[in-house]
């Protein structure tokens, strides 16, 4: 007799089983209230009823020139999601993403808790405590892809926050601060910036390598289209996918219209449903949760070869000098495994 050997459960799981004779199949669980099991011939169902470990046994009557195998027990784990995003494991929320369910447990805005911890450039973030926040399932799924989950850092007791180092509003042209080059340039754009290839995904003293090693586990590169040319045009050809794993947002995924990015970003873009419900897009600063900041995007300025766009402390857009320190509020995506 063969036996199905375990595993995760999110809804009903079937294993088949094969064994010589054609002795009765039956099987039991050892906890109906975690998992309920049923057989159909030869198959074997496991439907997950909430979230535990159960033991699954099943048994193999004689049959024609067979007497009884022994019984075989098997271990499910079942990690069925609830409804509030907070009580699910990353792992979980991957999984309801793959299954393209996720909008029918969660809601835009939801919240789930994680805790930075490392340096991050020049700064060290000490377990600090924050919540990272949907804004939106399958966001431009034609160019994003679907069974999809966008998620932003980060809010702190409710409050939007944006990351700041020691730094913050000064220019600051050495390496590792919270800008988005050492220098006055936006040449090369988002993908070339120090902000994408150090800061925030480098293969050290980068976010990435700060968030909870969870989480690291289930983010997805996703193509952002954005300006990857940089130098201060409009020039529609600039405008290319990259995948990214951390990401800034865009102007116009933001604020839902375009005033100093390349024109033609848009075009490739969608203002995420966070922002275009009306949410806010002033946050403050991490370590002064009721301080306005500052916090870049990820958008080249068109008029000019020096900056990059920003969200002003009103939530107005506008665009500075790439060298200058502010606030960091990276997005990832989680979705099926690549």
């Amino acid at each position: 007799m063969t036996a199905w050997t375990g595993g995760a459960a999110t809804n009903t799981g079937f294993t088949w089983l094969t064994r010589p004779g054609d002795g009765a199949i039956t099987a039991s669980s050892g906890n109906t209230s975690i998992a309920t099991v049923s057989v159909d011939g030869n198959e074997v169902a496991v439907t997950a009823k909430a979230k535990g470990s159960v033991n699954i046994t099943i048994a193999v009557g004689a049959g024609a020139n067979y007497t009884a195998p022994q019984s075989k027990t098997v271990s499910v784990t079942v990690t069925l999601p609830t409804t509030v995003l907070n009580d699910n494991s990353w792992a979980t929320i991957q999984d309801v993403a793959a299954s393209g369910n996720a909008a029918n447990y969660w809601s835009v805005g939801d919240t789930k808790n994680i805790t930075i911890n490392g340096k991050v450039g020049n700064f060290t973030f000490a377990n600090l405590a924050i919540q990272t926040y949907i804004i939106g399932f399958d966001h431009n799924s034609a160019r994003e892809g679907t069974k999809t989950i966008h998620f932003l850092i980060g809010k702190i007791d409710g409050k939007e926050v944006a990351l700041c180092d020691n730094g913050y509003n000064n220019e600051q042209g050495s390496a590792g601060h919270f800008h988005m080059n050492n220098s006055r340039t936006n040449s090369g754009g988002w993908d070339s910036c120090a902000m994408n290839k150090t800061l925030l995904n480098g293969a050290s003293n980068s976010l990435l390598k700060a968030l909870p090693s969870e989480l690291q586990a289930v983010i997805q590169p996703v193509t952002k289209y954005t300006d990857n040319t940089g130098g201060g045009s409009n020039t529609a050809s600039y405008v290319t996918g990259k995948p990214c794993k951390l990401f800034l947002l865009a102007e116009f995924e933001v604020q839902g219209t375009r005033s100093y990015a390349n024109s033609a970003e848009q075009n490739y873009q969608q203002q995420y449903a966070y922002f275009k419900a009306g949410n806010p897009k002033i946050a403050n600063r991490h370590t002064a949760v009721t301080s306005a900041v500052w916090w870049w995007l990820r958008s080249p300025t068109y008029s000019i070869n020096s900056s990059f766009c920003f969200v002003n402390t009103d939530g107005s857009p506008y665009s500075n000098i790439a060298s200058w320190s502010a606030g960091v509020r990276p997005g990832f995506c989680v979705s099926a495994t690549a």
